[in-house]
């Protein structure tokens, strides 16, 4: 009988890690594509090496990270780095800025050079959604720093 439990127990986590992961549940709830994008700057802008992004969540509901009301979350920008997939988490580095305090303004300092910069909407664990309206993309050049 304690073997029987103990199978039951782990077919029935099996059974919700599986649910879990799926797709569905982190698919973007934007509305008519009023979901997540750049505002400042534009796609192809030039930009000086520090400036900053204001970014809008559309009809999303920005809340701070570690608020897990379903559908809600708050923004990540990537820099030169791939969108992630649903439900993975999305990294805290160089390359993977989080705005868990609900920010749609950030102050940036990048390189001289092309840059490609994504957002991406995620969850308050930082589990990224996708589809239609959770995410964005730009590219943007940075211009050489004068020399004094």
């Amino acid at each position: 009988m304690k073997y029987l439990i103990f199978w039951l127990y782990g077919a029935l986590l099996v059974g919700c890690g599986a649910q879990q992961g799926s797709s569905g549940e982190f698919e973007c709830r934007a509305t008519d594509g009023d979901g997540v994008r750049f505002v400042e700057p534009l796609d192809g802008s030039t930009v000086p090496g520090s400036f900053t992004i204001v970014m809008s969540a559309g009809d999303l509901e920005v809340q701070p990270a570690g608020t897990m009301t379903p559908g809600t979350g708050h923004m990540h920008i990537l820099v030169d780095a791939p969108l992630l997939g649903p439900g993975e988490v999305i990294p805290a580095d160089e390359q993977h800025h989080h705005y868990g305090d609900g920010s749609l303004t950030a102050a940036l300092e990048l390189s001289p050079g092309d840059h490609t910069l994504g957002l991406q909407f995620a969850d308050g664990a930082h589990r990224a959604y996708t589809g239609a309206g959770c995410s964005d993309e730009i590219r943007v050049s940075v211009e050489e720093r004068a020399r004094p």
